[in-house]
């Protein structure tokens, strides 16, 4: 079985399909201005673990962020903080605590972020930036 994995000029996966006969599909493919990657899998790409590497046109895992955090807890209120380090430049986080976005910074000018949590909740705090895989973290204030 064949599968075609249509991709953006930054490598990012938009859309997979399995063609049982692929015959023609590679020209339909083409003659819509598609870029794709032809591979021999019974599997389809998650969005969320693959790209394609453009220049060496191949599936590639998308690398897992270089983020640390120092805790997942604080005392709320308190002068207690979680430290996040090694956030990439340029990257998006944001911040939701019971179900609303309390800040979403896009991009983030700073490569460490400080979390102080004024009320007993939970930060749910998610950092992007292409190809990386999404960094979810929690900290909780108690």
């Amino acid at each position: 079985m064949t599968v075609f994995a249509i991709y953006e000029p930054t490598g990012q996966i938009t859309q997979a399909n399995k063609v049982y006969d692929p015959f023609g599909y590679d020209e339909l493919l083409d003659d819509q201005g598609h870029a794709y990657l032809a591979l021999q899998s019974n599997t389809l790409p998650s969005f969320d673990h693959w790209y394609v590497d453009v220049g060496a046109k191949e599936l590639a895992t998308r690398p897992a962020m270089p983020v640390e955090i120092s805790k997942s807890a604080v005392k709320a209120g308190a002068d207690d903080t979680a430290l996040i380090t090694g956030i990439p430049n340029n990257a998006k986080v944001t911040i939701v605590a019971a179900g609303a976005v309390l800040h979403s910074l896009d991009p983030i000018d700073a490569s460490e972020l400080e979390i102080a949590i004024p009320v007993p909740c939970v930060y749910s705090i998610t950092i992007s930036l292409w190809p990386y895989k999404d960094c979810k973290l929690t900290v909780e204030a108690f």
